[in-house]
C-alpha cells in the first residue's frame, strides 16, 4: 500500500512540476558533438544552470540548494568520484555541513547536454541522474533535470547542472544547481 501511495505521490509531483502544459520545452532530449544518447524522460521544468565550470577554481565545486532550506556550498570544497562497477558517482558534498549533490553518469561521458532522469536505486544502462544529500533530513531523489558536461580531458571533468529532487513521499523538494571544474574521474 505504501508503494502505491508513493508512486501516486510522485506522479502528482511530476504533473505539478510539468505545469500540465506542453510537454516539449524544445530541449529534445540530449545532444552533444559525440552524439551521446539518453533515454527520453518526461520533461520537468528545471531552470537552466546559471553557473559555469569557469566560475569555480580547478578541482572544486559549488552547489546551491533551495527548497526545504537554503544552503550554499562554497567553491572551496573538493569533489570526488566514487566510481562503482557500473558508472561514475560524482560526489559534490560538503562533509562538514552534510549538504550537497551526487551525480550519476556513464563511464563514456563526453561533452554535451544530457537530460537527467528520475533517480532509481538500481543502476540502469546510460543513467544520468542525481540525488541531494542533507545531514538533517536525508536523501532527496532527482525527478528531472539537466547535466551539461563542458569538458572531459586528461581524466578530469568540468560542467554544470540543475535538477529538482524530492523526498520519498514527494511532499518536500529541493532545487539543486551548481558547477564543478576539473574533478578527477577514477579510472578502472
Amino acid at each position: 500500500m505504501h508503494k502505491i501511495l508513493l508512486i501516486i505521490s510522485l506522479l502528482i509531483l511530476m504533473l505539478a512540476a510539468c505545469g500540465g502544459g506542453d510537454e516539449d520545452n524544445g530541449s529534445g532530449g540530449s545532444s552533444n558533438e559525440a552524439s551521446a544518447t539518453a533515454t527520453p524522460v518526461p520533461t520537468v521544468n528545471v531552470p537552466e544552470p546559471s553557473l559555469s565550470s569557469a566560475d569555480v577554481a580547478a578541482g572544486t565545486f559549488t552547489v546551491l540548494l533551495t527548497g526545504q532550506s537554503e544552503q550554499t556550498i562554497e567553491e572551496s570544497k573538493l569533489g570526488r568520484d566514487n566510481r562503482n562497477q557500473d558508472e561514475h558517482v560524482l560526489m559534490l558534498i560538503d562533509t562538514f555541513s552534510g549538504f550537497g549533490a551526487t551525480l550519476y553518469f556513464p563511464f563514456d561521458i563526453q561533452p554535451g547536454t544530457y537530460t537527467m532522469s528520475r533517480f532509481q536505486p538500481t543502476h540502469t544502462e546510460d543513467r544520468y541522474s542525481a540525488t541531494v544529500t542533507t545531514r538533517a533530513t536525508g536523501v532527496y531523489y532527482a525527478v528531472g533535470g539537466v547535466l551539461v558536461v563542458e569538458e572531459v580531458e586528461n581524466g578530469l571533468i568540468s560542467g554544470k547542472f540543475s535538477f529538482i529532487a524530492s523526498d520519498q513521499s514527494g511532499a518536500r523538494t529541493y532545487n539543486a544547481e551548481g558547477a564543478f571544474n576539473q574533478i578527477p574521474l577514477k579510472q578502472n
